[in-house]
Protein backbone atom coordinates (compact mmCIF):
# COMPACT_ATOMS: atom_id res chain seq x y z
CA UNK A 1 0.00 0.00 0.00
CA UNK A 2 1.15 3.50 -0.76
CA UNK A 3 1.78 6.19 1.81
CA UNK A 4 -0.38 9.31 1.97
CA UNK A 5 1.76 11.47 4.28
CA UNK A 6 2.97 14.99 3.53
CA UNK A 7 5.57 15.57 0.84
CA UNK A 8 8.41 17.87 1.79
CA UNK A 9 11.33 18.81 -0.40
CA UNK A 10 14.65 17.94 1.23
CA UNK A 11 16.49 20.48 -0.94
CA UNK A 12 17.88 23.35 1.12
CA UNK A 13 17.05 26.81 -0.11
CA UNK A 14 19.90 28.76 -1.69
CA UNK A 15 19.13 31.92 0.28
CA UNK A 16 21.98 33.50 2.19
CA UNK A 17 21.37 34.43 5.82
CA UNK A 18 22.56 38.04 6.00
CA UNK A 19 21.80 38.46 9.70
CA UNK A 20 25.34 37.35 10.60
CA UNK A 21 27.82 40.04 11.75
CA UNK A 22 30.14 39.55 8.74
CA UNK A 23 27.37 40.80 6.41
CA UNK A 24 26.44 43.74 8.63
CA UNK A 25 30.10 44.72 8.93
CA UNK A 26 30.67 44.64 5.16
CA UNK A 27 28.25 46.61 2.97
CA UNK A 28 29.63 45.18 -0.32
CA UNK A 29 29.22 41.62 1.02
CA UNK A 30 25.72 42.41 2.25
CA UNK A 31 24.85 43.98 -1.13
CA UNK A 32 26.16 40.89 -2.96
CA UNK A 33 24.12 38.58 -0.67
CA UNK A 34 20.99 40.70 -1.21
CA UNK A 35 21.38 40.42 -4.99
CA UNK A 36 21.88 36.63 -4.76
CA UNK A 37 18.81 36.34 -2.54
CA UNK A 38 16.72 38.41 -4.96
CA UNK A 39 17.93 36.24 -7.87
CA UNK A 40 17.02 33.05 -6.00
CA UNK A 41 13.61 34.44 -5.02
CA UNK A 42 13.03 35.58 -8.60
CA UNK A 43 13.79 32.05 -9.79
CA UNK A 44 11.24 30.67 -7.33
CA UNK A 45 8.66 33.27 -8.40
CA UNK A 46 9.18 32.13 -12.01
CA UNK A 47 8.45 28.55 -10.93
CA UNK A 48 5.31 29.70 -9.15
CA UNK A 49 4.28 31.73 -12.19
CA UNK A 50 4.62 28.59 -14.34
CA UNK A 51 2.07 26.96 -12.02
CA UNK A 52 -0.20 30.01 -12.30
CA UNK A 53 0.51 31.04 -8.71
CA UNK A 54 0.64 34.78 -8.02
CA UNK A 55 0.32 34.97 -4.23
CA UNK A 56 1.11 33.00 -1.09
CA UNK A 57 -2.60 32.23 -0.73
CA UNK A 58 -2.72 30.79 -4.25
CA UNK A 59 0.41 28.77 -3.47
CA UNK A 60 -1.30 27.22 -0.44
CA UNK A 61 -4.43 26.51 -2.52
CA UNK A 62 -2.39 24.96 -5.34
CA UNK A 63 -0.44 22.80 -2.89
CA UNK A 64 -3.61 21.65 -1.12
CA UNK A 65 -5.25 20.82 -4.46
CA UNK A 66 -2.23 18.75 -5.53
CA UNK A 67 -2.15 16.99 -2.13
CA UNK A 68 -5.83 16.10 -2.66
CA UNK A 69 -4.99 14.79 -6.17
CA UNK A 70 -2.19 12.74 -4.64
CA UNK A 71 -4.49 11.20 -2.01
CA UNK A 72 -7.02 10.26 -4.72
CA UNK A 73 -4.34 8.64 -6.87
CA UNK A 74 -2.96 6.70 -3.90
CA UNK A 75 -6.49 5.40 -3.22
CA UNK A 76 -6.92 4.36 -6.85
CA UNK A 77 -3.45 2.74 -6.95
CA UNK A 78 -4.20 0.76 -3.79
CA UNK A 79 -7.57 -0.39 -5.22
CA UNK A 80 -5.90 -1.47 -8.47
CA UNK A 81 -3.19 -3.34 -6.58
CA UNK A 82 -5.80 -5.15 -4.47
CA UNK A 83 -7.63 -6.24 -7.63
CA UNK A 84 -4.36 -7.40 -9.23
CA UNK A 85 -3.52 -9.38 -6.08
CA UNK A 86 -7.02 -10.92 -6.06
CA UNK A 87 -6.60 -12.02 -9.69
CA UNK A 88 -3.18 -13.52 -8.85
CA UNK A 89 -4.78 -15.52 -6.01
CA UNK A 90 -7.67 -16.67 -8.23
CA UNK A 91 -5.29 -17.71 -11.02
CA UNK A 92 -3.23 -19.80 -8.59
CA UNK A 93 -6.41 -21.42 -7.26
CA UNK A 94 -7.74 -22.27 -10.74
CA UNK A 95 -4.35 -23.67 -11.81
CA UNK A 96 -4.26 -25.84 -8.70
CA UNK A 97 -7.83 -27.03 -9.36
CA UNK A 98 -7.01 -27.86 -13.00
CA UNK A 99 -3.76 -29.61 -12.04
CA UNK A 100 -5.50 -32.02 -9.64
CA UNK A 101 -8.83 -32.42 -11.47
CA UNK A 102 -7.57 -35.30 -13.70
CA UNK A 103 -6.59 -37.22 -10.55
CA UNK A 104 -10.07 -36.66 -9.13
CA UNK A 105 -11.56 -37.89 -12.44
CA UNK A 106 -9.36 -40.99 -12.18
CA UNK A 107 -10.59 -41.48 -8.61
CA UNK A 108 -14.22 -41.33 -9.81
CA UNK A 109 -13.51 -43.98 -12.48
CA UNK A 110 -11.48 -46.16 -10.13
CA UNK A 111 -12.87 -49.57 -9.18
CA UNK A 112 -11.06 -49.50 -5.87
CA UNK A 113 -11.79 -46.00 -4.61
CA UNK A 114 -10.50 -46.66 -1.11
CA UNK A 115 -7.11 -47.85 -2.39
CA UNK A 116 -6.87 -45.01 -4.95
CA UNK A 117 -7.79 -42.42 -2.29
CA UNK A 118 -5.09 -43.74 0.02
CA UNK A 119 -2.44 -43.68 -2.73
CA UNK A 120 -3.42 -40.15 -3.87
CA UNK A 121 -4.49 -38.66 -0.56
CA UNK A 122 -2.36 -35.51 -0.94
CA UNK A 123 -3.45 -34.74 -4.53
CA UNK A 124 -7.15 -35.35 -3.76
CA UNK A 125 -6.83 -33.14 -0.68
CA UNK A 126 -5.35 -30.34 -2.82
CA UNK A 127 -8.19 -30.77 -5.34
CA UNK A 128 -10.88 -30.64 -2.61
CA UNK A 129 -9.31 -27.53 -1.02
CA UNK A 130 -9.09 -25.73 -4.37
CA UNK A 131 -12.64 -26.71 -5.32
CA UNK A 132 -13.99 -25.55 -1.95
CA UNK A 133 -12.23 -22.17 -2.21
CA UNK A 134 -13.47 -21.66 -5.79
CA UNK A 135 -17.04 -22.57 -4.77
CA UNK A 136 -16.86 -19.98 -1.96
CA UNK A 137 -15.47 -17.37 -4.34
CA UNK A 138 -17.87 -18.22 -7.19
CA UNK A 139 -21.10 -19.55 -5.65
CA UNK A 140 -22.82 -19.35 -9.06
CA UNK A 141 -20.14 -21.81 -10.31
CA UNK A 142 -19.18 -19.41 -13.14
CA UNK A 143 -15.41 -19.72 -12.76
CA UNK A 144 -13.60 -17.33 -15.13
CA UNK A 145 -11.20 -18.63 -17.74
CA UNK A 146 -7.48 -18.08 -17.12
CA UNK A 147 -7.21 -16.16 -20.40
CA UNK A 148 -9.94 -13.74 -19.23
CA UNK A 149 -8.20 -13.20 -15.89
CA UNK A 150 -4.84 -12.69 -17.59
CA UNK A 151 -6.31 -10.08 -19.99
CA UNK A 152 -7.96 -8.23 -17.08
CA UNK A 153 -4.70 -8.27 -15.09
CA UNK A 154 -2.78 -6.85 -18.08
CA UNK A 155 -5.36 -4.05 -18.34
CA UNK A 156 -5.10 -3.27 -14.61
CA UNK A 157 -1.29 -3.24 -14.70
CA UNK A 158 -1.40 -0.75 -17.61
CA UNK A 159 -3.77 1.47 -15.58
CA UNK A 160 -1.49 1.18 -12.53
CA UNK A 161 1.60 2.12 -14.58
CA UNK A 162 -0.16 5.18 -16.02
CA UNK A 163 -1.29 6.27 -12.55
CA UNK A 164 2.22 5.71 -11.17
CA UNK A 165 3.56 8.17 -13.76
CA UNK A 166 0.90 10.70 -12.73
CA UNK A 167 1.77 10.08 -9.06
CA UNK A 168 5.47 10.74 -9.71
CA UNK A 169 4.60 13.96 -11.54
CA UNK A 170 2.49 15.18 -8.61
CA UNK A 171 5.27 14.33 -6.12
CA UNK A 172 7.77 16.32 -8.23
CA UNK A 173 5.35 19.27 -8.41
CA UNK A 174 4.71 19.18 -4.65
CA UNK A 175 8.44 19.13 -3.92
CA UNK A 176 9.00 22.06 -6.29
CA UNK A 177 6.09 24.04 -4.81
CA UNK A 178 7.30 23.31 -1.27
CA UNK A 179 10.84 24.39 -2.17
CA UNK A 180 9.56 27.60 -3.77
CA UNK A 181 7.28 28.31 -0.81
CA UNK A 182 10.12 27.94 1.69
CA UNK A 183 12.46 30.09 -0.42
CA UNK A 184 9.94 32.91 -0.78
CA UNK A 185 9.03 32.66 2.91
CA UNK A 186 12.68 32.79 3.98
CA UNK A 187 13.30 35.75 1.68
CA UNK A 188 10.38 37.69 3.16
CA UNK A 189 11.57 36.79 6.68
CA UNK A 190 15.03 38.06 5.73
CA UNK A 191 13.55 41.34 4.49
CA UNK A 192 11.65 41.72 7.78
CA UNK A 193 14.87 41.09 9.77
CA UNK A 194 16.75 43.68 7.73
CA UNK A 195 14.03 46.31 8.24
CA UNK A 196 14.01 45.59 11.97
CA UNK A 197 17.83 45.83 12.13
CA UNK A 198 17.73 49.15 10.27
CA UNK A 199 15.24 50.57 12.80
CA UNK A 200 17.30 49.31 15.77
Amino acid sequence: MMETGQVTSHKKTQLIDTSQDRFRDSKPLEHWADIRNMQETSKMLNILSAYGVESREQLEEKSLARYADRVKIVGRLNALQREINDIDDTEKLIKKYLRYKPIYEEYKQSRSKKKFAKEHEKELGQYDAAKKSLTEQFPDKKIPRLETLSARKTELIAQRNKLNEEYKKIIAELEELDYARRTVSEYLDEQTKQKKAAID
